[in-house]
């Protein structure tokens, strides 16, 4: 069966539920994690807080204190280089996002992480 909308309807909908999402996530950040969002002015960067926003969000469902942060998996994730990730994690640890609380282990577990803003 051939839809009934165009490709160009279907994206501008897309947009819109995109939006509405984005829209929805941000009204749960409480005040201090929405003045932090805000601080990050790349695409990469806004993702990526929203990417360890929901690690920190899993781990306290679980009753665990921090997270692990895969570098890689996560640059993966974003299309960007490990490298990258590796950068912008030093800026999130700098603006007092997250604190490193374990170190990892080459080829057996990741850095792990606390989230150090009050989660709404």
């Amino acid at each position: 069966m051939a839809p009934n909308a165009s490709l160009a309807e279907h994206l501008e909908e897309f947009e819109e539920l995109s939006a509405w999402t984005a829209r929805q996530w941000q009204a749960e950040l409480s005040e201090v994690e929405r003045e932090r969002l805000a601080l990050f002015g790349t695409a990469v960067e806004r993702h990526l807080f929203r990417i360890l926003r929901s690690f920190a969000s899993h781990a306290n469902s679980k009753g665990a204190m921090d997270f692990p942060f895969p570098i890689e998996h996560v640059g993966n994730r974003l299309a960007v280089s490990f490298q990258h990730v590796s950068k912008l994690r030093r800026r999130f640890i700098d603006s007092g996002v997250i604190v490193q609380s374990e170190a990892g282990r080459t080829n057996r577990c990741a850095v792990r992480f606390r989230w150090c803003l009050p989660i709404g």
